[in-house]
């Protein structure tokens, strides 16, 4: 980092590469929050945004909303405005999107009576909400989301409240599908014929089509990239065999109980995964 840099060097910018809790559309919200913030700056210059988005690109690589936020923001100070004007400009229209594309998803929602997702997605979760609020939000079954778990705060979301929500282990899936009536994932980048999602996410609406329980997608503008530019989602990510998680902590914690493996086993959570986009049967987006 630059011994200057008023964006990089904020907190709330540190707690932003360190989140591997929530997803991207709550991060970019925080990042769009902290944009505006700094309306009137005049010591964010192009190249403190420029390693803004490296940084984010390196911590959350998955997770193109932030780096297509900054890229927005950038070519609007290239062209003379304020980064905070910017900021702002970006976040009523992302703000507007959301709202429509939340809105299609909580209509999706009230035609069915209980739903399956899988790890955290905050459109699933603002979706689920918007339906409940209306009086028609269905039981919620969610999957864990091995390696880091994020399944386990989407649930504790909802059930404060008052959604009912079954957390089940990802690998046990098959047998909860008999349990719902629709499957509602979110995504972290969307293309021509792909998207990108927690591991899992495949194998679930495979099995989905095959017992004719009805899929969607629901994902926001700023996740739309071009075919040429999915590819460098996936390249780009730094490590595909990811030691974090539960896994990790058994091989190390001591606990009473807890499985201890040999320090010469290989333990390998994959995180993400391609998905062909035909695997979906309904696309909830609204293009800008």
């Amino acid at each position: 980092m630059t011994g200057n840099n008023v964006l990089c060097e904020s907190g709330e910018f540190r707690d932003l590469l360190s989140n591997y809790t929530h997803g991207a559309t709550v991060l970019t919200r925080h990042l769009l929050r902290l944009g505006v913030s700094l309306s009137g700056n005049g010591d964010l210059v192009q190249k403190d945004l420029e390693l803004a988005r490296r940084l984010l690109r390196e911590a959350h690589p998955e997770m193109v909303s932030l780096s297509q936020a900054i890229a927005l923001i950038l070519k609007r100070v290239e062209e003379g405005t304020d980064v905070g004007t910017a900021s702002r400009d970006l976040e009523l229209s992302w703000n507007a999107n959301l709202e429509r594309v939340t809105e299609m998803a909580a209509g999706y929602l009230a035609r069915h009576h209980r739903a399956l997702t899988i790890s955290y997605s905050g459109l699933v979760r603002d979706a689920i909400l918007k339906a409940k609020a209306r009086g028609n939000a269905p039981e919620v079954y969610v999957g864990e989301g091995r390696p880091r778990c994020e399944g386990l705060v989407l649930a504790r979301e909802l059930a404060d409240e008052g959604v009912p929500c079954t957390v089940f282990a990802d690998s046990a899936f098959a047998s909860f599908l008999n349990d719902v009536d629709c499957v509602l994932i979110g995504a972290d980048a969307v293309g021509p014929s792909l998207l990108l999602n927690k591991i899992g996410t495949a194998a679930i609406l495979r099995e989905a089509r095959a017992r004719y329980v009805p899929t969607a997608v629901v994902y926001d503008f700023l996740k739309v990239v071009d075919e040429a530019g999915f590819p460098d989602v996936i390249t780009d990510y730094p490590a595909e065999d990811l030691l974090a998680g539960p896994l990790a902590q058994q091989r190390s914690d001591g606990e009473a109980g807890s499985i201890r493996l040999p320090s010469y086993m290989r333990v390998v959570n994959r995180y993400f995964e391609v998905v062909p986009r035909q695997l979906v049967d309904v696309d909830l987006a609204d293009s800008q």
